[in-house]
């Protein structure tokens, strides 16, 4: 290369604190980084693993701008020290986007953790939307800077592109729908992550596990996965049943004509006091009466509209409403003919 020893030396010594910068920095930023998280976000909320990547891309920018900066002071040949700064300046530019990508991902991690906090799916549905637009955008810029890098001109491209325009625009329908169908189901919340949904006439029933950019993951009762276009999801009517703020009860219990009416009538009573003490129910829901006498007996018939926070909760909740009815019956030495 026609280098001179002070050169070789000036070179070797540049590439020593580079990398001893790179380290240097790699371990304050850190250090930093994680100190100021714990006193301004809170502990735990910034992920180690994320804070080390940031820092580890933003100290080889660091180590890559101070190669750039003192090249020139090595008097190399001007064919070698174009060469050189270009490469150098092809790796400063990508290891910059990549510190804006790793920060960018350790502020999304910040908002997973901190929505993993909150009772609201919709916080985890938002950030899942947030980090995809990131990474497309991330991807766009990469390509443009290595375009405009290799001396590419962009206009040239798309002029390119422009003769096979109506193709690409034909095939880019779906992705364009879809992603209005996203912002859609972002901005309407017809649904959130957790919510239990029925739509397409219920073709489609499950519970909404993943909203993505272009389609919207739901596991079927069959606990098989079904992936839907969000543009054609937007456009159904969605029977949401994870919205329901009251579920109802009902409960038949069958008695023989040897029971006491009046026992029976005070299990009733009984009943509704318990419910009505232990449970939040709706206004005016609460029903338990004689519904019907017949042949094999008396039917007592129980209604009423119950809260819980989760729907997963309902049979939980159900089974405890059984468990009252059949402990008042045993107390009352009133024998239940259920199933009957």
């Amino acid at each position: 290369m026609g280098l001179k020893i002070w050169q070789w030396t000036g070179l070797l010594i540049l590439l020593f604190f580079s990398f001893l910068l790179y380290r240097l920095c790699t371990s304050l930023f850190k250090f930093l980084i994680r100190k100021i998280g714990d006193w301004q976000v809170g502990k735990n909320l910034l992920l180690p693993r994320y804070i080390l990547r940031f820092s580890q891309a933003f100290s080889i920018s660091v180590s890559f701008w101070l190669l750039k900066l003192f090249v020139p002071a090595l008097n190399l040949n001007s064919k070698i020290s174009l060469y050189i700064i270009k490469g150098l300046d092809v790796f400063l530019s990508f290891f910059v986007l990549l510190t804006l990508w790793r920060g960018f991902v350790l502020v999304m991690n910040y908002f997973d953790e901190k929505s993993k906090q909150t009772s609201d799916t919709f916080d985890n549905q938002m950030v899942n939307a947030v980090k995809k637009m990131g990474k497309l955008l991330f991807i766009f810029a990469t390509m443009v800077l290595s375009f405009r890098k290799l001396g590419v001109e962009l206009s040239t491209i798309l002029a390119g592109l422009s003769i096979g325009g109506l193709a690409i625009a034909l095939a880019a329908q779906d992705v364009i729908k879809n992603l209005i169908g996203s912002i859609n189901i972002l901005v309407d919340r017809p649904f959130r992550i957790g919510d239990f949904i029925e739509a397409d006439n219920k073709q489609i029933v499950g519970m909404v596990e993943e909203v993505g950019l272009r389609s919207t993951r739901i596991r079927t009762p069959k606990d098989t996965i079904i992936s839907t276009p969000n543009g054609k999801l937007a456009e159904m009517t969605i029977n949401n049943l994870g919205l329901k703020v009251y579920r109802i009860f009902r409960m038949e219990v069958n008695f023989g004509f040897d029971c006491s009416i009046e026992k029976i009538e005070e299990m009733v009573v009984m009943a509704k006091e318990k419910l009505k003490e232990g449970y939040i129910l709706k206004a005016n829901s609460m029903e338990g009466y004689i519904s019907e006498v017949s042949s094999r007996g008396v039917t007592v018939s129980f209604s009423f509209f119950f809260k819980v926070p989760k729907g997963s909760k309902e049979i939980l909740q159900k089974h405890e409403f059984f468990k009252i009815i059949l402990e008042l019956c045993q107390q009352l030495n009133i024998q239940p003919l259920i199933g009957e």
